[in-house]
């Protein structure tokens, strides 16, 4: 029997046991060096796969951190409007509180600012047609010495006039035909007579009013068409004392009297001043109101932590119509308040053909 040496053997072990038990150590440390490999090749996968999500979480970190950035700037530019929408003034008196919670209250804010943006703007339009009236007044006084009648008399005598039938104002004959004392008795005796178109000639009568029937003029007040006999006839009644009459509101003197033109100016012209202190003021508002509202819009819903639902108006346009003639809103228009000054409409301020 051969023996190996101890180091390689145990105790009385021959060779071939010492040899086939080394080799089935060998056996099991290769299977245990394979399971080793495995794992080790496992753990250099785990090990790169986390190396790149530790990459992607440094990515998605320094791309949250510079998303943050301008979100906390926000946060904080919101804190700060809501903190100064909050206790502005004129916030708080259309609100009717010192309390005021700009988000939950928003909605409730806007109506109110659109509606004094309409009221503010709808009286800017009456203070242009009011001087524009006062323009068309003062053209007049210039023209003739008298206040003109309503835009619905003088589109009546226009086309009576284009049509070549002798007419005038009843507010004229009274000045021209019609004694200065008996004047008011005439007027509270025949009020619809004084205020309207007369013709001289009686016969031209059915003319007038087939003419004014299809001229399509719509007048939105009543538009009383006689002959100037009929007037004549009240003044005849008031002289012979046998005339009835009713309340009549006295009216501008400068309808009937010439030597009153004077006086109606220098009160237009008070009344202009007036005007144009009250546009001014109404656009200085109607200015800070829209920009409160667009302030209010631009801040997140109320309670939905949300963008903005709130949509803006559109644009106004460059402008508005009245009396014919576009009221401007740029720099020209803001430089005078937007109104209409007298000498910028274009009346035409010649004297109008004799009527007969």
């Amino acid at each position: 029997m051969q023996h190996c040496p101890a180091e390689y053997a145990g105790a009385g072990e021959d060779l071939s046991a010492a040899i086939s038990r080394h080799r089935a150590d060998d056996k099991t440390a290769a299977s245990r060096l394979g399971e080793v490999a495995t794992q080790r090749r496992e753990l250099t996968g785990r090990r790169d796969a986390l190396a790149d999500r530790e990459r992607h979480l440094g990515e998605a970190r320094t791309r949250l951190a510079m998303e943050r950035d301008p979100l906390v700037a926000r946060r904080d530019a919101l804190t700060a409007r809501i903190s100064d929408l909050a206790s502005d003034e004129r916030l708080r008196l259309l609100a009717q509180t010192d309390d005021l919670d700009v988000l939950t209250e928003g909605t409730d804010l806007l109506s109110l600012l659109g509606a004094q943006i309409t009221r503010a703007s709808r009286r800017r339009v009456e203070i242009a047609v009011e001087g524009a009236e006062d323009d068309r007044a003062a053209a007049a006084l210039a023209a003739t010495g008298l206040l003109p009648p309503v835009l619905d008399i003088a589109r009546a005598l226009h086309e009576c006039d284009n049509a070549g039938i002798a007419v005038t104002s009843g507010w004229a004959y009274l000045a021209d035909s019609v004694p200065p004392q008996l004047r008011a008795q005439v007027l509270a005796t025949a009020p619809a007579l004084a205020s309207g178109v007369l013709v001289h000639d009686p016969g031209d009568l059915p003319r007038v009013r087939e003419l004014l029937t299809t001229a399509s003029l719509h007048p939105t007040s009543a538009v009383t068409v006689a002959a100037t006999s009929d007037l004549q006839a009240a003044v005849t009644a008031v002289t012979a004392g046998t005339a009835s009459s009713m309340f009549v509101i006295p009216t501008a003197p400068a309808l009937t009297d010439r030597t009153a033109a004077g006086d109606e100016i220098r009160l237009r012209e008070l009344a202009w001043d007036d005007r144009a202190a009250e546009d001014s003021s109404l656009a200085r508002q109607r200015e800070v109101d829209e920009e409160l509202r667009r302030s209010l819009r631009a801040l997140p819903g109320p309670g939905s932590g949300s963008a903005p639902r709130w949509r803006p108006r559109p644009a106004s346009r460059a402008g508005t119509w009245v009396a014919g003639h576009r009221m401007g809103t740029g720099s020209g228009a803001a430089a005078g308040g937007g109104i209409l000054r007298p000498g910028t409409i274009p009346w035409r301020c010649a004297r109008p053909p004799q009527r007969r």
